[in-house]
């Protein structure tokens, strides 16, 4: 995830007249991530309304598992300890 975007928690995107989202957009959710995703008053094509319904969580699983997997990032991990 970008450093810009780091900590954001609400993406107001309400009423811009956007007609999709771009699936990268998805990345943003998780436990420190967007918690709120506001795309009311937009004419969507993609994601369809009945996804956006559901919710910002379901929006963005939605949108990550459109992303093609050579393009997910690698998320760090710590090497484990070996006795």
């Amino acid at each position: 995830m970008p450093e810009a975007v780091r900590g954001l928690r609400l993406l107001d995107c309400s009423s811009n007249e956007i007609n999709s989202l771009n699936s990268r957009i998805g990345l943003l959710g998780g436990p420190d991530g967007l918690h709120t995703l506001d795309v009311s008053g937009n004419r969507f094509r993609v994601p369809k309304y009945t996804i956006l319904e559901k919710g910002t969580e379901a929006t963005l699983a939605w949108l990550r598992d459109r992303i093609p997997s050579t393009e997910v990032p690698v998320e760090e991990t710590s090497p484990m300890d070996v006795d």
